[in-house]
Parts: structure tokens; sequence; C-alpha cells
């Protein structure tokens, strides 16, 4: 009777590893296989962007804004795939990659946040000092083109090709997924903005030797994710100027310069939006020779943030993404604005430096190129 009484509880326990031993018993898995989108982005270079590129990167966010690809295409820009789930996406299209070294004159940064990617201007570290501008810091023109793309896109259910399969467990993850090719169609444009600016000189054009000047106020760059304008600002050098006498004259004449920039900032596309000091333009004239008090050198400052404007057929009623993109901006410094400059003596030192203003009587008009400092 004892001998049955031990024996019972080891046969309950046998019955019971029996069971749960039952429990644990692998079996085919059924899984529901919604398929994955290859998506054909077809890129246009040319239209807007004015070429192809020798290299583009494509960039795909989730809705939480955080980066899910980073894809680099060096064979065929025009053309890239990305396999995607049912989902929303955001996707950015930019030539080049984002490497520090890429882009001599922009960096690009916090690419891993959608609300966050930038591009900045560096900052220019090989000018000398000028004693005209005091050191001022400069930021680099996009001396590169760059151009981008932005959208979104959904994968809804209704795109994919779906399926039910018996897979193994431990093949679960081997699962062969069926693929539906979607073709995607985008217009890259160039986020340049270019800047002109044109001073009439109405007195001591003759003694004019070399021209710099700046302008503050300038976006900094620009925010991927929807190509506005950065609000930081940043100052612009203008180091390259050209001549264009008036056929006849010889003490008047006109001085203009062209630069690419990142444009206004984000908030000062309309002059509505402007005071006239966000952007101050100061010039600087370096003569051939000097006046009564031993200078040679002189310079203007003019605020210019209500009178820059855009040159575009609708002037203000322009829509925000025209005037984010590719829009010349001009400023003309002429009327009570123009510049005097003072009667110098002639420096024999400087002689064949600048432009000779006697040169043929300039009947037709035309440009010299003036240098900086």
């Amino acid at each position: 009777m004892l001998r049955m009484l031990v024996a019972l509880p080891v046969l309950t326990m046998v019955v019971a590893l029996t069971a749960v031993m039952a429990s644990c018993e692998r079996r085919d898995l059924e899984v529901y296989d919604a398929g994955t989108a290859r998506l054909h982005i077809y890129t246009d270079w040319e239209t807007n962007f004015g070429g192809t590129p020798d290299e583009m990167t494509l960039l795909v966010y989730g809705t939480d804004n955080k980066l899910q690809q980073y894809i680099e295409n060096q064979e065929d820009p025009t053309h890239t795939t990305v396999d995607l789930k049912e989902g929303e996406y955001r996707l950015i299209i930019f030539n080049g990659n984002s490497d520090i070294d890429a882009f001599p004159s922009l960096r690009i940064e916090n690419l891993t946040n959608y609300e966050q990617a930038a591009v900045r201007a560096k900052m220019i570290t090989t000018r000398a000092f000028k004693s005209w501008d005091m050191g001022t810091k400069y930021m680099c023109d996009p001396l590169e083109p760059f151009g981008c793309a932005v959208d979104t896109i959904r994968i809804t259910s209704d795109m994919l090709e779906k399926n039910y399969v018996f897979v193994d467990y431990r093949d679960r993850d081997k699962l062969t997924h069926n693929i539906t090719d979607i073709d995607f169609y985008e217009v890259v444009d160039p986020m340049r903005t270019k800047i002109e600016v044109r001073v009439y000189i109405k007195k001591g054009f003759k003694y004019l030797r070399s021209m710099e000047g700046n302008i503050s106020g300038m976006a900094d760059g620009f925010y991927l994710n929807r190509v506005d304008r950065t609000q930081e600002t940043g100052t612009l050098l203008f180091d390259t100027w050209k001549i264009e006498p008036i056929a006849g004259e010889i003490d008047k004449g006109w001085v203009k310069t062209t630069l690419d920039t990142w444009g206004l900032p984000l908030g000062k596309e309309k002059v509505a939006n402007r005071d006239s000091t966000d952007n101050v333009l100061n010039l600087a004239f370096l003569l051939n020779g000097k006046d009564t008090r031993g200078n040679n050198t002189f310079t203007y400052s003019y605020p210019v943030g209500k009178t820059m404007k855009y040159l575009t057929p609708t002037g203000d009623a322009m829509t925000k993404a025209e005037a984010l993109k590719h829009i010349e901006v001009e400023i003309t410094i002429d009327g009570d604005w123009a510049p005097e400059l003072p009667d110098v003596d002639p420096d024999e030192s400087t002689s064949g430096a600048g432009f000779d203003a006697h040169v043929a009587d300039w009947e037709d008009g035309g440009t010299i190129n003036l240098g900086g400092f």
C-alpha cells in the first residue's frame, strides 16, 4: 500500500509533463504577406536644375520623421529604386552626397531627422583682414549648383499583391515577398537665388580703381524638408564688380555685380514683411589717388531691406514657392542715394591700375571687370 502511494505522485508528474510538451509542439505558421512596393523614382534634373549630376542621394523618412533609408546613386541619378512596405513615407532627393567635403561652399546637416535636415553655408576662412569692413565674417556664396525635390508618398494595401503562405517557424525570416513595381516621377529645383546690385556713380567715376561690398541679412541656407530658407542669416561679400561706362561720359557711370545666394530668410520674402535695416548694403571704393586728408578708400552704407525686389512679372503677388526657388533679387542704388566720389590727386604709383576712363568715348557703352581690393 505504501508503495502505491509513492508511485501516484510520480505518475501525476509524468502526465503533466506530457501535456506541457504537447502544448509546445511546433506547427507550420500561416503568414499574411502584404507584399512590398519597389518604387522606381525617375528624376528630372534637366528641366529646372539644368543638367544631370554625377551622383544623387535619396532620403526616406517615416511619419515619425526618423531616417529609414539613405541611398546614394552614382550609376544613374535619373533612376533610383527603393523597396517599401505599406505606409506613408517622406522623400528628399538632392544632387551629390552628404560628405563634409562634397561641397566646398556648403554643408549638409541633421539628415537623421526630417524636420531638422538642412543645408548651410560654410564660412570663408581665407580672407585677409580689410580695414573698410573691420574683419567682418562672411559666409560662402553657393559656388556649386545644389537642388532638391521633396515629396510624400503613401503605399496603400490596394497597390500591393497580397498572399497567404505557410512556412516553418525557422524559415519565417526567409520569406520571399511579392514585389509590386511602382513608378514615381520627381523634378528637381535649384535652390540658389541670384542677386544683382547696380550702383550709379554720379561723380568721381574716373578715379575708380577697385571696389568691394557686402550685404547683411541673407539666409544662411534652407531646410530640405520644405525648401524654406532658414531664419538664421549671415553676410555675403561682393568682391568682383563690372564697370558700365556711359557713352560720352567720363565722370559718371554704373558698376554692377551678381552673386548666387540662398535668398532672403524665411518670412522675409515679401517687401511688406521687411524693415529697411534687415538688409544693409555696404560699398567700399578704392580710388586712384588720395583726397586732401590722405584717404583713398571711401565707404557708403545703404539700408536696402525695403528696396530689394524680386525680378518677376507678378512682383509681390508671387507665390511662396516661386519666391523660394530661382528668382533674381535686384538692388539699384541711384537718385539721391547715388554716391559722389571725392576729387583726388592722381597717384602715379598706381598708373595702370583700375581702368582708363578716357579710352575711346564709350559711344557703344561696354563693360570692364573691376576686381576687389
